[in-house]
């Protein structure tokens, strides 16, 4: 047993994901910007959504929080230093903190640098990354907050730290 993950396209570009523990059939909604494309596919896969899991407090990936927050009656985690910025924002996690999903851990990488309170979520078991704009498919995010050191220890101490067969699920598709 493991964990499913269904990517969501959303606002064109960018990906949302339902993270689904096999065995329990508990959910997670990571980084959702729009909260209908999100709602059709919970309804799809008859999942229980019981928490939302934000990487950063850009728009684009936390625009729905508070809809979704209030249709599932659920908290939204993201970094403690985005209270005031995250929508809809109930729960702070940081570095070493970890997170569930039915049976399905996910451990917390406080990642700064594309803003000051990016995280990323690491399920070591299923072998999945949700990097947010941290890493893409042909690189990495814009410093919009951080500095360069920044970009460079959590690109290359943190993430290349991971596991050469860790899956890497970004927050954008810039490939086309």
């Amino acid at each position: 047993m493991g964990l499913e993950i269904e990517r969501i396209p959303t606002f064109g570009d960018n990906y949302t994901y339902l993270v689904i523990c096999d065995e329990t059939r508990e959910a997670a909604v990571i980084d959702a910007p729009e909260a209908e494309p999100v709602v059709r596919r919970v309804e799809a896969t008859g999942a229980v959504v019981k928490k939302i899991l934000s990487t950063h407090h850009h728009p684009d990936h936390s625009l729905a929080n508070p809809e979704l927050a209030k249709r599932y009656q659920v908290p939204v985690y993201g970094h403690h230093s985005d209270a005031a910025r995250l929508p809809g924002f109930s729960d702070g996690v940081d570095e070493g903190d970890t997170v569930h999903v039915g049976r399905q851990a996910a451990r917390v990488l406080f990642i700064p640098s594309h803003t000051m309170g990016h995280v990323a979520y690491v399920f070591d078991e299923a072998k999945a990354l949700f990097s947010g704009d941290m890493l893409f498919a042909a690189g990495c995010g814009r410093l919009f907050e951080g500095d360069a050191q920044m970009m460079y220890d959590a690109l290359c101490k943190k993430l290349a730290a991971l596991p050469d067969d860790m899956r890497v699920f970004c927050g954008h598709e810039y490939t086309e």
